[in-house]
């Protein structure tokens, strides 16, 4: 079998489910290296509850306490940081993992045998508060298979409860470089769409169909919004509007991330530092094509709107690199837009 994995946890103020999340993980069938918990706080007997379970943990249990309140992608980053296991598994403090979750997980690293590997997904039944399944999976992979570096958008994202990665993909990679990618949202990138991107860029993907995490929705969860909510919201697109602003600030954020893995890949050596290299120049072109996108939908007549539709033609934006091509949907609405049977949503 492959190298063990440390399970990366970000607790705050969760006594009622935390305890049976832990025990989930020491019910596995393979046991991970260790579980490291950065607590941001908490008030209500967390700290007591995790201090009782790792008292008799079989595995190392390592607690770090927050001196301020980190918010919960710096506090899973940091966990991560501290986390000695060559795979890492991010666990929401109120799930409950399946007891062949890290077996499956190990499974599929000696099945693809592949160095360039930087991050497993799997899918996850979503349940209510009681755990009590809903009928519907996030992520919902329909077949286990693995996509090579470049293969998905560049903002492509997996879920951090559906996602373990190699440490070595974070290793040195300081949490202030994650790029600012909606200007007017203060709040910094989630870890699991920071982590998805670089993984993205710099190496190849696997996923396992079988769903292997439970994942709870409750009133106090950190998104307390509905699922069908969440997957739109999700959509960097829908966050961001669909017209000449949303585009010109799609603009900027994808220029942002390129500087971001520009000065990732001088922290690294091999095909990472190549590959982060490479995938910094695409987004680069992605940056070009937003911001002619934007330019389209500020152009108030026809031939103006024609040309930069045109030149977006000739940039391959539409059906080119699937790393930054925006699809189908997106050339049909810019081709209506064009005719000007739709107008422009500031």
């Amino acid at each position: 079998m492959p190298s063990a994995i440390s399970v990366a946890i970000a607790s705050f103020n969760g006594a009622r489910f935390i305890l049976e999340q832990l025990e989930s993980i020491a019910a596995q069938t393979m046991p991970p290296c260790e579980i490291v918990i950065c607590d941001d706080g908490s008030s209500d007997g967390t700290i007591e509850l995790i201090e009782k379970f790792a008292s008799g943990a079989a595995f190392p249990v390592r607690l770090f306490r927050n001196e301020r309140n980190l918010g919960y992608p710096d506090n899973f980053l940091k966990a991560a940081s501290l986390c000695r296991g060559e795979w890492i598994a991010f666990c929401d403090q109120d799930d409950f993992w399946a007891p062949i979750k890290i077996e499956r997980v190990l499974e599929t690293i000696e099945k693809y045998d592949d160095d360039k590997l930087l991050l497993v997904g799997h899918s996850s039944l979503v349940a209510d508060e009681q755990l009590q399944p809903t009928g519907r999976r996030t992520p919902d992979f329909k077949k286990d298979r693995m996509v090579r570096r470049g293969g998905h958008f560049g903002l492509y994202s997996v879920e951090g409860f559906s996602m373990v990665c190699r440490a070595d993909l974070l290793a040195g990679v300081d949490a202030d470089l994650r790029p600012k990618i909606t200007p007017s949202n203060p709040l910094p990138m989630a870890h699991d769409q920071w982590i998805s991107t670089l993984a993205n860029a710099a190496g190849d993907l696997a996923y396992i169909s079988e769903p292997l995490v439970i994942w709870r929705r409750h009133g106090k969860s950190v998104s307390a919004i509905s699922l069908e909510e969440e997957v739109t919201q999700n959509s960097m697109q829908h966050q961001l509007g669909i017209g000449a602003a949303s585009y010109r600030a799609l603009a900027l954020g994808t220029a942002n991330f390129a500087i971001s893995l520009e000065a990732i890949s001088t922290k690294k050596v091999g095909f990472m530092k190549d590959n982060f290299l490479q995938s910094a120049s695409k987004f680069r072109k992605m940056s070009q094509i937003y911001s002619a996108r934007g330019k389209l939908y500020e152009s108030c007549g026809f031939g103006g709107r024609l040309a930069s539709f045109l030149s977006m033609i000739a940039m391959n934006a539409y059906f080119g690199d699937p790393y930054y091509k925006i699809g189908w949907r997106s050339f049909a609405k810019d081709l209506i837009f064009v005719t000007g049977l739709i107008a422009d949503q500031k």
